[in-house]
C-alpha cells in the first residue's frame, strides 16, 4: 500500500486518506505549472473563467479522466467508475470520483476552481 506525508500536518498516512490526497494534488496542479516535471496535474487552466455550461462540463469530464490516467499523478491504482460534479458556489465545483481502488469501491472529492485568482488571471 502506498504512503506519504500529509501536506497539512506532516504525518504520515496511507490507504484511502493518501489516495484521495493525491487525488486533489493532481486536480489542484495545472499541467506544466511543476518545475521538473511538466506532465504533472490537470489541463484545467483554459476552464478558468468558462461558464458552466454542458460543454464546459464534457471538457471538464475529459481532462479529469486523463489526470487519472496520466501515469505522473501516481493515481494508476483508482480505476474511475463514475465522475460527479457538484457546484456548491459560483465559479467553484466539487469532483467526486466514484470507482475501484483496492478492489473496494471508494469515493475521491476535490474541490475545483474555476475563477480566476483575485488581480486578474496568472
Amino acid at each position: 500500500m502506498k504512503q506519504g506525508m500529509a501536506k497539512h500536518t506532516g504525518t504520515l498516512i496511507s490507504g484511502e486518506a493518501y489516495l484521495n490526497q493525491r487525488f486533489a494534488d493532481a486536480l489542484g496542479t495545472y499541467q506544466g505549472t511543476l518545475v521538473g516535471e511538466r506532465t504533472y496535474g490537470a489541463d484545467l487552466e483554459d476552464l478558468i473563467d468558462e461558464n458552466i455550461t454542458e460543454l464546459f462540463r464534457m471538457k471538464l469530464f475529459s481532462r479529469i479522466a486523463n489526470a487519472l490516467q496520466n501515469p505522473v499523478n501516481d493515481l494508476t491504482d483508482f480505476t474511475l467508475r463514475q465522475l460527479e460534479l457538484i457546484e456548491p458556489a459560483p465559479h467553484r465545483i466539487e469532483v467526486i470520483a466514484h470507482g475501484q481502488w483496492q478492489q473496494q469501491s471508494v469515493s475521491l472529492r476535490s474541490p475545483v476552481s474555476i475563477a480566476a485568482p483575485q488581480g486578474g488571471a496568472v
